[in-house]
C-alpha cells in the first residue's frame, strides 16, 4: 500500500501536531510485531492505529487486537482490518484508566504501539498498576533522553532498545529518528529486598492515600 497515495485519495492530511507519523516500511513493521512473540492466545492493545498498517500485521499473529484511534478520518482504512480486530474511535486514555489504575482489570496481556508522544507519560503511569507479558513501543529518540528522567519511569521500568528507525521510514517525515523499545518492568522490590525502590513505587501507586494522610 502506497500510504501517500492512499491518503491523497481519501483527502486526508496527517496532522504532525497530533504525532500522526505512519510507518511506511513493511519490513520494519514485521520486525516490530516479531519482537512481541505473539501467538493466538495473546490479546494486544494498540494505541494510535492510524491507517492500520501496523494493526493488520499484529492481527496476523495475535488472537485479538483492541485498537484505538481518536481520528475518525481513518475509519475507511480501519474497516479493512480482519474480524479479530476491535476498533474504538475514541480517546484511549479512558479505556486505559478503566483497565489500569482504577479497576486493575487485565483484558490485554501485550501492548504494541506507535502512539503519540504526549500519551506516553500518563500511559506509563497506568502500566505500573498492571501485570503484562510484553510492551513494545515505537518512540522518538528524545524519549530515551527524557523518559528515564521521569521519576516514575526510573522507579518501575527500564527500556531495552531493539531497533533504530530512521525518520525517513515514516510519512510524513518527523523531525527526529525513532527507536523500538521493549519496556521492561523492574523486578519486584520485595523479592529483591530493595527497600528504597519499594518505597518509591509505593508512593507513586498510593498518591491519593498519601495526600489524604
Amino acid at each position: 500500500m502506497n500510504i501517500w497515495e492512499e491518503l491523497e485519495k481519501a483527502n486526508i492530511k496527517p496532522d504532525p501536531l497530533k504525532d500522526q507519523f505512519f510507518l511506511i516500511d513493511g519490513e520494519i513493521i514485521k520486525k516490530i510485531v516479531g519482537f512481541a512473540n505473539l501467538n493466538k492466545k495473546d490479546v494486544v492493545l494498540e494505541i494510535g492505529a492510524g491507517i492500520g498498517n501496523l494493526t493488520a500485521e499484529i492481527a496476523k499473529k495475535a488472537g485479538r487486537v483492541i485498537a484505538f484511534e481518536i481520528d475518525k478520518r481513518f475509519r475507511p482504512f480501519l474497516k479493512r482490518l480482519p474480524k479479530n480486530v476491535e476498533v474504538h474511535y475514541e480517546n484511549a486514555w479512558d479505556y486505559v484508566q478503566l483497565h489500569g489504575k482504577f479497576k486493575k482489570k487485565k483484558e490485554y496481556n501485550k501492548v504494541i504501539a506507535n502512539s503519540p508522544y504526549s500519551f506516553l507519560e500518563p500511559f506509563l503511569h497506568n502500566l505500573t498498576f498492571l501485570e503484562y507479558d510484553k510492551v513494545i513501543l515505537v518512540v522518538p529518540l528524545r524519549f530515551l533522553k527524557k523518559g528515564p528522567k521521569w521519576a516514575i519511569f526510573d522507579s518501575f521500568f527500564t527500556a531495552q532498545v531493539l531497533l533504530e528507525v530512521p525518520k525517513e521510514k515514516f510519512y510524513p517525515i518527523p523531525k527526529s529518528n525513532s527507536v523500538v523499545i521493549d519496556l521492561i518492568k523492574l523486578s519486584d522490590p520485595i523479592k529483591t529486598k530493595n527497600l528504597g525502590l519499594f518505597l518509591r513505587q509505593y508512593m507513586y501507586q498510593h498518591e491519593g492515600q498519601l495526600v489524604k494522610n
